[in-house]
């Protein structure tokens, strides 16, 4: 298969056997093609017969455009701008539908870009600005535990801490860590108090048996301490939505809470995993936050937030209304929102959904098992499914990306945050443990002390944007699971 980009979006065509490749108009083979090579691609009966590349500057009379390389982080985006931060300063390039992003090794889409993330930006043309591909490091920056502890000593030479009494922060709750009683910092570590930033020395000196908060990444073994904030008051765990957010103040306020929170340069801030600039939240983003009181009021010590599904991605439920050769109309549709189920903004809540051969379907109607989508294509004849549940997940166009078939689904289906304490393959069930569930009424995570108990056999289970088998949990995952308290529908396995 010939993977094409065409408008931003990716399609896959077939080649033809008698395929002919070309480099400059020089005979070649696939082997010889390069990601990111300028090609024209000729298609015949819907089948690639013919690729032509080119090498550019080999080209007789063609003046290749300035390219260039740039590293830095993601500071915002902005429609088709991307504001890199490079060393300190703000630059601004722009995403074209030739644009790739290398995540991990693999092509993704602009959509899988993060605020935060830290990149190499290949410049197709440094003249326009216009980017060519944008490489994504799946280190750099990277947060994975966040911890509190007393400061029992400092030792300036092994760049390492030792802590009282360490807790792991887990979406506004604290757990103890005994392990992480002797804490290594990684090189360029930035320390604060306050706004001020300290040596090692200086913490030494003046800052044991205070109470202080670490960003900690696992990326290369064991924990490493990237950013450390000494505590000065007082602390207490909010979340909620932020109503207002002022950057030249370094304030912001939450929804349904009187405080004001100041935020500082040693503010430990973490968005979608990756340590960030409390400037890159934004108004209407839901945070959770650890704030303490000092004596000029409320300062911000930890601010997190998590997308728990992947940007582009719509999870739907209704009933199978009508089922076409490759289209799906469900009624009583609702859709996922802010961890919340919305009513579809139509008078009938309808909405059409495109079947695509690349989707996955679960039955579940009976015993879980796996169809086709020509299969639920087929059923439009002996209206087999016609009326049973759906719980799907599209992409931003609405093509299905993965759906479900249920007998019944609850009236009332919650959201909610844990952590795998147990998984048992052989039944098919997990123990979660840490949970938080989404309050409609007060528009945040509450705690939950109980362990939960859930079923995953009728479940889509996801890593990522990946789907995995629900005995590939392991104890000490991450989930965001659609659930009725009994069965799991949906799980989003996720990092920190």
């Amino acid at each position: 298969f010939f993977k094409e980009i065409s408008s931003g979006r990716e399609r896959i065509l077939p080649l033809n056997a008698r395929l002919s490749v070309t480099i400059d108009g020089r005979p070649a083979g696939l082997e010889d093609l390069l990601v990111g090579q300028e090609i024209r691609v000729k298609v015949q009966d819907n089948a690639v017969v013919a690729v032509e590349g080119t090498l550019g500057s080999l080209l007789p009379g063609y003046a290749a455009a300035r390219s260039g390389v740039k590293t830095g982080r993601v500071k915002s985006l902005d429609g088709d701008r991307l504001y890199l931060l490079e060393n300190g300063q703000e630059k601004v390039y722009r995403l074209t539908a030739g644009t790739q992003v290398v995540r991990e090794g693999r092509i993704r889409g602009l959509d899988d870009l993060n605020v935060g993330d830290r990149v190499k930006l290949e410049i197709a043309d440094l003249d326009r600005g216009e980017l060519a591909r944008i490489i994504v490091s799946p280190s750099l920056g990277a947060v994975d535990l966040l911890v509190r502890g007393r400061l029992e000593g400092v030792y300036p030479e092994g760049s390492r801490l030792s802590l009282s009494g360490p807790e792991e922060y887990f979406y506004g709750l604290w757990y103890p860590r005994r392990d992480l009683e002797l804490i290594e910092l990684a090189p360029g570590a930035e320390l604060y108090l306050g706004e001020k930033e300290l040596t090692l020395e200086e913490l030494r000196k003046s800052r044991l048996g205070a109470e202080v908060y670490l960003a900690l990444s696992s990326v290369y073994g064991s924990p490493q301490g990237l950013k450390l904030k000494v505590g000065e008051g007082p602390a207490e765990s909010y979340n909620g939505f932020i109503d207002r957010i002022s950057w030249p103040l370094q304030q912001l306020t939450l929804s349904d809470r009187e405080e004001i929170f100041s935020f500082r340069a040693g503010t430990i801030a973490v968005k979608d995993g990756k340590l960030v600039d409390p400037a890159d939240f934004n108004q209407g983003e839901h945070l959770f936050l650890e704030g303490e009181r000092i004596s000029g009021g409320e300062s911000v010590l930890i601010m997190l937030s998590r997308n728990f599904l992947p940007k582009a991605w719509q999870v739907y439920r209704g009933r199978l209304d009508r089922v076409e050769k490759s289209s799906l109309e469900i009624s009583s549709a609702d859709y996922l929102q802010n961890n919340q189920w919305e009513r579809v903004a139509r008078s009938r809540r309808t909405q059409q959904l495109v079947l695509t051969r690349a989707g996955l379907i679960l039955d579940a109607v009976r015993t879980a098992r796996f169809i086709s989508p020509e299969d639920l294509a087929e059923s439009r004849w002996s209206e087999e499914y016609k009326r049973r549940y759906v719980l799907a997940i599209t992409d931003e166009e609405g093509n299905i990306l993965a759906l479900s078939l249920h007998r019944n689904l609850a009236a009332v289906m919650k959201t909610s945050i844990g952590r795998v304490k147990e998984a048992d393959p052989v039944t098919a069930t997990v123990r979660l443990e840490r949970i938080q569930d989404w309050s409609e009424g007060y528009q945040r995570w509450t705690p939950n002390p109980d362990d939960l108990v859930l079923d995953l056999e009728k479940a889509l289970v996801f890593d990522d944007h990946s789907f995995i088998r629900a005995e590939e949990l392991q104890p000490g995952d991450t989930v965001y699971f659609v659930h009725d308290l009994t069965t799991a529908y949906l799980v989003f396995k996720i990092a920190y």
